[in-house]
C-alpha cells in the first residue's frame, strides 16, 4: 500500500474518532430536562426522585407517635426532604445546620426527616434526635421503600421541593451549610 493512501486512512480513521469523542462529550454535558417540559409548559411534568421532576408521594409513620405523614399533607408548601440513619457520620456532620436552617425558614419550607430505620434501631433514634434537638417531623421508612423509591443510595439524601411539588436539587451527602442556605432560598421564594 502506498505510503500516501495509509496517511489518509490513518487522518480519516482519526476524524471519526475525534467526531465521536465530541459527541459524547456534547451529549455528557448537555442540560437534562425532561422530555415533556420540551414540548409544552402546558403539559404535566412526570414524577422521579430528580431536579426538573415532580416529587414522587409518599405516606409514613412519624416517630414517635406513629401518626401517619404524608407528603401531600405539604402541598403548596416548599418542602426539604432529608434521608438519614444515626450511625451514619455525614448524617451526623450536617444535622446541626439542618437543625438551624429549620428554626430560620420553618415558616417558608417544611422540613421531613426520612430515617432508615430498616437499619436504625429506635433507641439510637431517640438519642439522635434529644442529642441534636430535632424539632421538625421525622418519619420512619421501617422497609427501606421510600428510600428505594427516592433512589437513595447513599445517605445522607437531601431533596428540596418547591412550592408546585418539583424537586429543584438533590444533594448526596453531608450539606454544606452554603449550599443548603442557598438552596431553601430557591424554594422559599
Amino acid at each position: 500500500m502506498k505510503k500516501g493512501v495509509k496517511w489518509s486512512i490513518l487522518l480519516v480513521s482519526l476524524a471519526v474518532v475525534m467526531a465521536g469523542v465530541l459527541g459524547i462529550v456534547w451529549v455528557a454535558h448537555r442540560p437534562v430536562t425532561p422530555t415533556n417540559q420540551l414540548k409544552s409548559s402546558q403539559q404535566p411534568i412526570s414524577v422521579a426522585p430528580l431536579a426538573g421532576y415532580h416529587v414522587p408521594s409518599f405516606s409514613l409513620p412519624s416517630f414517635p407517635d406513629s401518626q401517619p405523614i404524608s407528603l401531600a399533607d405539604y402541598q403548596g408548601k416548599a418542602v426539604l426532604i432529608n434521608f438519614w440513619a444515626s450511625w451514619c457520620p455525614s448524617c451526623q456532620s450536617e444535622t446541626p445546620d439542618l437543625v438551624k436552617a429549620s428554626a430560620k425558614y420553618g415558616d417558608k419550607v417544611q422540613f421531613i426527616g426520612v430515617n432508615l430505620s430498616s437499619q436504625d434501631s429506635l433507641s439510637d433514634v431517640t438519642a439522635f434526635l434529644e442529642k441534636y434537638g430535632i424539632k421538625y417531623p421525622i418519619v420512619m421508612d421501617t422497609k427501606g421503600t421510600v428510600a428505594q423509591q427516592f433512589q437513595t443510595m447513599a445517605i445522607p439524601t437531601t431533596f428540596f421541593v418547591n412550592r408546585q411539588g418539583i424537586i429543584v436539587d438533590r444533594y448526596v451527602g453531608a450539606i454544606t451549610p452554603q449550599v443548603l442556605e442557598e438552596d431553601l432560598q430557591k424554594i422559599s421564594q
